[in-house]
């Protein structure tokens, strides 16, 4: 379809009855009283009607601009026409049918797609009907082409729902709630991220490699043998623990670790995979060619659900595994699939992220200091009248960092010892009452940080819902 015969998407945001309407709430209650507890749907007070590209509409009329994108699966936007309409007449053609055992056209040619525009040598395909059921197949090509038990993963990570995903991952205690204990076979060790160190390293200078120093030295030597590690489970930007993106050197040190053991490296790109980094695959921007690759959300074409779980021949070639299942790659989602990487790649999507960003993951956010600090420096970069400049040097404030981690200061005080300090952050105010915590004292709040390092580092805190786990900045 061309460009100029595509409908245009409605004005948004447009806000006609105030959240939720009146047909929102009554089909909300009606939600409520039949679906699972856990689906309150608080945080989204309004009942879809219809979507566009980027732009949704509910039951009463308003529209929204569309930030949850399917949770990452609309990356060629909503109902593209040209998505949706070759998948129409392939439901009409083939219905449902099951792959694993009655092969279509659309399989074999998505298939030979995902080889061609996969990273390294990734040549062979496993159809999987979800980014969880990709990830249960890695783990068990792991397993069995090594003939070892363990797997390498990283905290912070998710990826997805079932029992073994749930292991191999780790978001909130909470979440994992009786799968500890029932499902072995995972370490975990920390997820580089240099801006809060792990290891409380200047952010500066932290390269990721210390968490690769933490497994040679900590790991191999206290907990296992290397020879009992199956392979490594990554995500390359982690996104749920808070959009991390590990430095190059880390990357570098990883493989090389992997390569010295004779681990396969699995990349899990169900969030990162097609365009939503600036390139096809996440990986890319480091030049990492994994052994194993899982895939789903964005290979949907925003249209039907699919999932892959790529390997090379090494891997994957005449190895005895059983994987699949009844929906996985029926034609239609094949279609889809097809449709939306030729969206990506004839609308350019991948070069206009590039131009929309810096074409590559940035890297990790400097500190931000408050307005009441800039300022404060500035007064003092213009203090040069002749009152101030004849202060005596025992008179000027000094500077030092404490303990905790902030900058305070401390008038005429010779030693960190003087107890008449301000925090640097907040300027006068007590440490105690400091809005952004970073004396390493516990404000009056009933969030309750961690202490930070002695390097600065941030502290774990609590989200808008009480729970543990979220980053705060």
């Amino acid at each position: 379809m061309l460009e100029a015969d595509r409908p245009s998407e409605p004005e948004a945001p447009l806000i006609r009855v105030e959240p939720p309407g009146p047909r929102s709430a009554a089909l909300l209650g009606r939600a409520r009283a039949r679906l699972w507890g856990e689906l309150s749907y608080e945080s989204m007070p309004f009942v879809l009607a219809r979507k566009w590209g980027s732009v949704l509409e509910d039951v009463d009329g308003n529209r929204y601009i569309d930030m949850v994108t399917g949770w990452g699966s609309t990356n060629v936007g909503a109902c593209h026409p040209d998505v949706v309409e070759p998948v129409v007449d392939a439901l009409r053609a083939y219905g449902v049918e099951i792959t694993d055992y009655v092969c279509s056209e659309p399989a074999v040619a998505l298939a030979e797609k995902l080889a061609e525009i996969a990273p390294g040598g990734l040549s062979r395909v496993v159809p999987e009907i979800s980014g969880t059921e990709s990830v249960e197949t890695a783990i068990k090509f792991m397993r069995v082409r090594t003939g070892r038990p363990l797997i390498l993963t990283f905290l912070g990570q998710y990826h997805g729902e079932t029992q073994a995903a749930l292991a191999v991952g780790s978001q909130e205690p909470e979440g994992s709630r009786y799968v500890r204990e029932s499902v072995g076979g995972y370490i975990h060790v920390p997820y580089p991220h240099p801006y809060r160190c792990p290891f409380h390293r200047d952010p500066r200078a932290c390269d990721g490699v210390c968490v690769i120093d933490y497994v040679r030295e900590q790991v191999l030597r206290y907990l296992t043998p290397p020879d009992r590690i199956a392979g490594v489970m990554i995500e390359p930007v982690a996104g749920e623990a808070g959009v991390l993106i590990p430095p190059a050197p880390f990357w570098e040190a990883l493989t090389a670790l992997c390569r010295e053991h004779g681990w396969l490296l699995c990349a899990d790109e169900v969030q990162t995979g097609f365009g939503r980094t600036g390139r096809m695959f996440g990986v890319e921007h480091w030049g990492v060619e994994p052994d194993l690759m899982c895939l789903a959300k964005g290979l949907s074409g925003g249209v039907m659900p699919i999932g892959a779980t790529l390997g090379t021949e090494a891997v994957m070639g005449e190895l005895h595994a059983y994987a699949g299942g009844t929906f996985a790659w029926t034609p239609p989602a094949c279609v889809a699939a097809l449709r939306g990487i030729e969206v990506i790649e004839r609308e350019g999507l991948l070069e206009r992220a590039v131009e929309a960003g810096t074409g590559r993951p940035r890297g990790p956010r400097p500190p931000r200091r408050s307005v009441r600090a800039r300022r404060r420096r500035a007064d003092q970069g213009r203090s040069t009248s002749p009152s101030s400049s004849s202060r005596s040097a025992s008179a000027r404030p000094r500077r030092w960092t404490s303990p905790g981690g902030c900058t305070r200061r401390a008038s005429g005080a010779a030693s960190p010892t003087s107890t008449t300090t301000a925090c640097g952050w907040c300027g006068g105010s007590p440490p105690s009452r400091c809005p952004r915590r970073c004396c390493g004292r516990r404000a009056p709040s009933s969030r309750r940080p961690w202490p930070r390092s002695a390097e600065g580092g941030e502290r774990w805190g609590r989200t808008s819902r009480g729970r543990p786990g979220s980053w705060r900045g």
